[in-house]
């Protein structure tokens, strides 16, 4: 059966995204109970970043993992506990927000894209850039993930929790759900994705693994860029048309985007045109480069060449 996604309304999705825009209007911060910032902490053993951080060489400056730990938790304790009801439908369960702390590692996600130009209204570059994945736990449980824009080097969280500078791209954050059927649909670890591009390509997967942003979707969504031993000859699972490559793509959500993990072979593009308004109602155009080595369009693939 097709899962249908959860649509939240217009108020919730300016608390997701914009980690509440009224902040930089300087206006009053939600009420939240007392000290529930400071009661989430940072677990000095869970800074490190084991998989492969890879900016693109002309990038704008980032944020490091420590400041996206910091940045997460703030909004996640101010800002994520006023719409605490939207999280618990997403779960599946309540969220204990005065007990969260950042736990796991911490992740690069890197975009596929290079930097658009400093012409580019700043929450639509932020978009399109890479982002820290930051997991949030009560005790030992996973219980939310917040991307925080790994090109928030200007975001500044002022006293009460509010954040100055915000763009209106700072925060993608999401419930990670109970319910078995959905645990599907976030992150594999690096060694299964290794484990799950050898066993499609029949041959090993050699370096570290990447995690890259599929264009337009959460980071929590990324896919793991994996290096093979050799070129091997792949089916394309739709056409049963060969496909050549040594590198696959290993991912929570599958070609039907129905859940699962998948492979998929490079296929593709060198750029992508976006069309989006601009703060005067004017539609205008963005061409995005794709970098080199990196690609945008995949394909699900099968085991072996295609007999087709």
């Amino acid at each position: 059966m097709k899962r249908q996604a959860f649509r939240p309304s217009a108020r919730i999705m300016l608390l997701i995204l914009t980690g509440i825009s009224v902040q930089a209007c300087n206006e009053p911060s939600p009420q939240v109970p007392t000290g529930a910032r400071a009661s989430g902490s940072i677990s000095p053993s869970q800074q490190a970043v084991s998989f492969l951080h890879h900016p693109a060489a002309d990038a704008p400056a980032e944020i490091t993992a420590m400041r996206a730990n910091q940045l997460a938790l703030v909004w996640a304790t101010t800002y994520g506990v006023t719409i605490k009801d939207y999280w618990a439908r997403q779960r599946g369960g309540p969220i204990p927000f005065e007990a969260l702390q950042v736990c796991g590692t911490t992740t690069y996600v890197a975009t596929p894209f290079e930097a658009p130009s400093n012409e580019v209204p700043k929450g639509l570059r932020q978009a399109v850039g890479p982002w820290w994945l930051v997991t949030l736990c009560a005790g030992a449980t996973p219980e939310m993930s917040v991307g925080v824009s790994a090109w928030d080097t200007d975001l500044e969280i002022e006293p009460g929790g509010l954040f100055k500078n915000a763009s209106g791209a700072d925060f993608i954050p999401r419930a990670i759900p109970i319910f078995p059927e959905y645990q599907d649909m976030f992150l594999e670890t690096a060694s299964r994705a290794l484990t799950l591009a050898s066993e499609v390509a029949k041959v090993p997967a050699t370096g570290t693994p990447e995690l890259v942003r599929i264009p337009f979707t959460m980071p929590q969504f990324a896919r793991w860029r994996v290096t093979l031993g050799s070129q091997v000859e792949l089916t394309e699972a739709n056409d049963q048309a060969a496909v050549s490559t040594n590198e696959v793509y290993v991912g929570p959500l599958g070609p039907s985007m129905d859940g699962g993990v998948s492979v998929s072979a490079p296929n593709g593009r060198s750029s992508f045109l976006y069309s989006y308004v601009n703060s005067v109602g004017v539609r205008q155009s963005l061409r995005l480069v794709v970098r080199p080595g990196y690609s945008i369009d995949t394909e699900g693939v099968q085991s072996g060449p295609s007999t087709k």
